[in-house]
């Protein structure tokens, strides 16, 4: 991480009681990694726009912060997801009456509730906040200290200047991608009384920013102090909320605009409206015309046939964008760097003489010193009969302009509107008629009536330092873009400026500049949230690591499917990669043993040692494919500085590795890979080499040509899913009883088949209805008594209907208590419609829905004791997770309470049910079997003897839901615990709207646990979790899990039933929003 950060310090103030600030933020630190706070946008009085990653209790949530805390606020989400984007829109308005929208914070266009664990201080009322007085503004650092910065991508960030807007002139929910509508309405007390949010659905996009700022303007402006900042390239301190007038075009007529230069410097001019006057135009560019760059365009510009003025330089340097230092330019990543004595000098002209004529004199400064007399602009020498104008910097940081006629001299200055030094600021002075005005940042600081003739003079105009030999008043700073107009005031007063932030330590990979990371395509980074014991992190794309127990890992996976191309340059140290399809982080993983499923390449510099690891299978790379710092090899280097391609073709199941000389490795990769998707990153236990390297992905310019064929891994460049609108087959709802019988609740996008209701607030067994069985047909997972652990026709008080998009719930208190609220899951299966499957030898009654990979069977026992006695559950691929219940009473055969669950894999068999914290496993007969792929559309039938569960008694009825997993839509699996609150990082391909969780093995308390985006939209800080196997009403105790824009992780300790360290954990879930159509959670 670099100590990046953009400054400025406005010369005149704006409003101070009303303002917007917005943008787009993807965080790139794990808050148990480092204490780091993201000052996203602050003042010098300790007040800021912060997510507070450093602190217990606060890691990630939002804050603002004024005048040392006070006011404060914050709000309750935690912002922590590193693998995607957020929206942030902050407004501040203390007009408002009540206290609670004073400040306001939306992400991804859903308004924040303010945290309930932290006494907020509200702004008073007509409150003036630090933001628009004239003290410095900075993004990316505490202005305060100089210990904390940002370590994150920002982008499109937007500040309105006495305006109060919603996020939807910013952004809008892109229907059909994302989540449905969550109308769950959160209040929240307060001495005002209490207000309401609304969930918004959707992913939440970016609008152009044409059209944002189309809307802004419409209805008012940006005001003094306004601002879009791009930072996708070059200066990321460049405003483009009006556009920029220099003289040469730059990128700004692009969908974002960018702070470059639009084609070749000596050709690439503007046009101008006024260019007939423009005697002089000197945009001191690099590689542009004349002596370094220095030389004038204005001939171009009046496209009259005559040629440049001639430019003499003495001394002036050209400064240009290298190392990790960006503030020596505003629009053209190049300035003319003025030193003592240093000038640009231009000969003598009638056009030089402004006489009576309106004329503009215009151009960007940027001063190293505050305490000289500086000539800027000037044709002066100290002999009033020769002086005819000097523009300049006073002592007193203040800009001046004099002008002389005869023997005497006029002048104005700025009064209160005092430059800063390096800062880059607008500085113009016109003439219009019979007044002369100087204008800072395009606001008028002066003027002076002027109804005579200013001198003529023989002498040459210099920037930098006049002609005067009594006193050295040399220029120390920078310079951009400056023209000289005679016969025209371009402006006739006030006028907007681009508002332009200094930038200060930036590289060329730093924040967002030179990336095609940006919120419409998300790029593949190493997840900062898992990995473990990483001494260096910078930007989410360089790591460095020595020792054991060292992981990292991308947040992306390679998928089953396609071509794709990577570069990795090493930094020091050893190269070294890992592909694994789950990420090994916190555990003891050691490369290559014997069924561990993962592969390692990794290549000793210092001693040749270069092999290939797969399951305890060590595979020799060839002795002249890697030398570097072995002098017997063909390809020898210095090592550091070494960019390696990789190039992974899951289509052929192939692997290869090209070095620096152009020599390939090609490997096969391991069947056991074939249809899983590949996490690429590092991982040992024992003491390997140290390694250091930086990877790309393709976010930033590759060094290599992509190979034809082959992909950069990006949100773009995955398939579109199956399913882009989960909610068309799965969501979450919440509603609130009202007492009365046959009250019909809505909120599904679908006719509900298989319905789960729980009673948030109070003491109350869950009830799960499906239309195979009928309306009203209760199950339990949480009931033991004889008459309730069984089916339960309960078709008036529990659910008379499935419904067109809801359902409906009788009286009973379980689903409809006057005032309290309850959560209901629906998955969508066929409609209520059911055939006769018999690809099995029992015959089954099926609902199957083949696109979210979800059935719903039911049949009667037949009493035999085959072997081989199969089902159909109707799916054309196999399972990944079955639930099967028994409707009726067992006897003794089995307790009749029991659900029991199945996976694909051994991990995953047992019981789901009031004993849940007895969890046993099905003995080795398996009771049932996920049919090999020759008959998956059958679940296998084992046994009826009574010491195991069995599901074909005679004359029995079963039913059975089973799920296959859908790329994008659903996930099953597994996480191994670590017991820290820095848990396990699960990837499922998609952001979760409900995820279910279990300890795998034997133990007391290990429920299964629920928990949905409904009653916890925003990740907040409530844990709003729900036990199968309990009566329980929301549970805050423990088991903390983030929800983020591709899976989910565990941010629990030690507690069994969610993270005990070594232990594994079974987990369902199911999608909001494909990972491809994502926003940050």
């Amino acid at each position: 991480m670099t100590n990046s950060f953009l400054s400025k310090k406005p010369t005149s103030e704006g409003d101070r009681r009303v303002w917007t600030f917005s943008c787009w933020f993807k965080g790139h630190i794990n808050e148990y990694n480092a204490d780091l706070w993201h000052w996203i946008w602050n003042t010098d009085t300790n007040g800021g726009l912060v997510i507070n990653m450093g602190g217990s209790g606060w890691d990630g949530h939002f804050l603002f912060y004024d005048s040392a805390g006070n006011p404060s606020v914050k709000w309750d989400p935690f912002l922590r997801d590193t693998k995607g984007w957020y929206h942030i829109h902050f407004v501040h308005d203390t007009t408002r009456n009540q206290q609670e929208e004073r400040v306001r914070l939306w992400i991804n266009g859903n308004q924040c509730n303010e945290s309930n664990d932290h006494s907020p201080t509200w702004p008073s009322h007509n409150d003036d906040s630090t933001w628009n007085e004239r003290r410095y503004h900075e993004m990316g650092r505490w202005t305060s200290g100089t210990s904390r910065y940002m370590n994150a991508n920002i982008c499109d960030s937007y500040y309105i200047d006495g305006q109060a807007l919603e996020p939807q002139v910013f952004g809008y929910p892109k229907q059909g991608y994302g989540s449905p509508f969550w109308n769950n309405l959160s209040s929240h007390s307060s001495s005002a009384g209490s207000y309401q949010v609304e969930r918004k659905s959707g992913e939440w996009m970016p609008k152009a920013p044409r059209a944002i700022k189309a809307e802004i303007n419409k209805r008012g402006g940006f005001g003094v102090n306004g601002f879009y900042l791009p930072m996708n390239a070059g200066n990321p301190g460049a405003d483009f909320h009006v556009e920029p007038d220099t003289i040469l075009k730059i990128k700004s007529d692009l969908a974002q605009p960018k702070a470059e230069i639009d084609g070749d410097p000596k050709s690439a001019i503007n046009d101008d409206p006024f260019g007939k006057y423009c005697v002089l135009a000197v945009p001191m560019v690099n590689e542009g015309l004349g002596a370094n760059g220095f030389g004038d365009y204005s001939h171009l510009i009046r496209k009259d046939g005559t040629g440049p003025k001639a430019v003499t330089n003495n001394n002036v340097d050209m400064m240009t964008h290298s190392g990790n230092d960006v503030r020596w330019s505003v629009y053209y990543d190049s300035s003319a760097k003025f030193t003592a004595n240093d000038y640009l000098e231009y000969p003598s002209h009638s056009d030089f003489d402004l006489k009576d004529h309106d004329f503009t004199i215009e151009g960007w400064w940027n001063s190293s010193d505050s305490n000289n007399t500086m000539s800027i602009c000037s044709r002066y020498n100290g002999t009033a009969s020769q002086t005819t104008w000097w523009l300049g910097y006073s002592a007193d940081n203040r800009i001046a302009f004099y002008w002389y006629k005869g023997g005497s001299n006029y002048n104005i200055s700025c009064e209160n509107n005092t430059l800063t030094t390096g800062q880059w600021d607008h500085v113009c002075v016109e003439r219009y008629r019979d007044r002369i005005t100087l204008y800072i940042n395009g606001s008028a600081v002066n003027s002076k009536a002027e109804t005579g003739s200013i001198n003529d003079s023989s002498l040459t105009v210099r920037f930098g330092r006049d002609h005067y030999t009594g006193a050295d008043y040399s220029a120390l700073g920078y310079m951009s873009d400056w023209r000289i107009y005679n016969g025209v005031a371009k402006y006739k007063g006030g006028f907007e400026v681009p508002n332009v932030y200094t930038a200060f330590n930036f590289g060329t990979s730093t924040w967002r500049i030179g990336s095609k990371d940006a919120p419409r395509n998300n790029y593949a980074h190493f997840d900062v949230l898992a990995m473990h014991n990483v001494t260096a992190m910078n930007y989410a794309t360089r790591w460095a690591a020595s020792g054991n127990n060292v992981g990292v890992w991308s947040d992306i996976p390679f998928p089953a499917y396609g071509k794709w191309y990577m570069e990795m340059k090493i930094d020091d140290g050893e190269f070294a990669f890992s592909l694994a399809e789950d990420p090994k982080v916190h555990t003891n993983w050691q490369p290559g043993a014997s069924g561990d499923k993962g592969i390692t390449f990794y290549l000793y510099y210092n001693n040749g040692n270069n092999k290939m690891y797969y399951n305890a299978t060590a595979t020799n790379l060839p002795s002249s494919w890697i030398g570097t710092n072995v002098g017997s090899y063909s390809c020898s280097g210095t090592g550091a500085g070494d960019v390696y391609r990789i190039l992974i073709d899951r289509d052929a199941q192939t692997i290869k590795i090209i070095n620096k000389c152009g020599q390939e490795g090609l490997f096969n990769l391991p069947s056991y890979f074939k249809l899983r998707h590949l996490h690429i990153g590092y991982s040992v236990t024992t003491t390997w080499g140290a390694s250091d390297s930086t990877w790309n992905w393709g976010q930033t310019p590759f060094t290599y040509s992509i190979p034809e064929g082959y992909k950069t891994l990006c949100t773009k460049n995955l398939r579109d899913p199956v399913i882009k609108d989960p909610s068309q087959h799965f969501s979450p709802i919440l509603y609130t009883g009202d007492g009365f019988g046959d009250r019909a609740v809505r909120g599904f996008n679908f006719k509900p088949d298989l319905l789960i209701i729980k009673e948030r607030t109070s003491t109350s067994s869950w009830k799960w209805f499906d239309s195979n069985r009928g309306a009203g047909m209760r199950l339990s997972t949480n009931e033991s008594s004889d008459s309730q652990k069984i089916e339960v026709n309960g078709i008036t008080e529990y659910n008379p209907s499935f419904d067109e998009r809801g359902f409906s719930v009788g009286s009973d208190g379980g689903v409809n208590q006057d005032g309290q609220g309850y959560v209901a899951y629906g998955w969508k299966a066929n409609g209520g419609v059911t055939t006769t499957n018999r690809e099995g030898n029992i015959t089954s009654e099926v609902q199957v829905n083949q696109d979210a990979g979800f059935s719903i069977a039911t049949w009667t026992g037949n009493g035999e004791n085959a072997a081989t006695d199969t089902v159909g559950h109707g799916l054309l691929k196999t399972p990944k997770f079955t639930l099967i219940k028994c409707r009726d009473d067992l006897g003794s055969e089995v307790s009749d309470s029991w659900w029991f669950y199945f996976g694909e894999d051994d991990y995953s068999r047992g019981r789901l049910g009031p004993s849940i914290n007895d969890l046993v496993f099905i003995d080795g007969q398996n009771a049932l079997k996920h049919a090999p792929n020759d008959y998956r559309h059958c679940h296998t039938l084992i046994s009826t003897h009574s010491s195991t569960p069995t599901f074909k008694v005679n004359n029995k009825r079963y039913v059975c839901y089973t799920w296959a997993q859908v790329e994008g839509y659903s996930a099953f699996g597994i996480y191994r615990g670590n017991g820290s609150n820095d848990g396990p990082s699960v990837y499922c391909g998609f952001k979760p709207a409900m995820v279910w969780t279990c300890r795998h093995t034997n133990g007391s308390g290990e429920y299964w646990t629920s928990r949905d985006a409904a009653r916890n939209p925003q990740n907040d800080q409530q844990k709003h979790i729900l036990y199968h196997g309990l009566s329980n009403g929301d549970s805050g105790d423990g088991g903390t899990i983030d929800f983020q824009s591709s899976g989910f992780k565990i941010r629990d300790t030690s507690d069994t039933r969610y993270n005990t360290s070594g232990e594994e954990y079974i987990y369902c879930a199911w999608a909001e929003s494909p990972f491809k159509y994502a926003n940050a959670k």
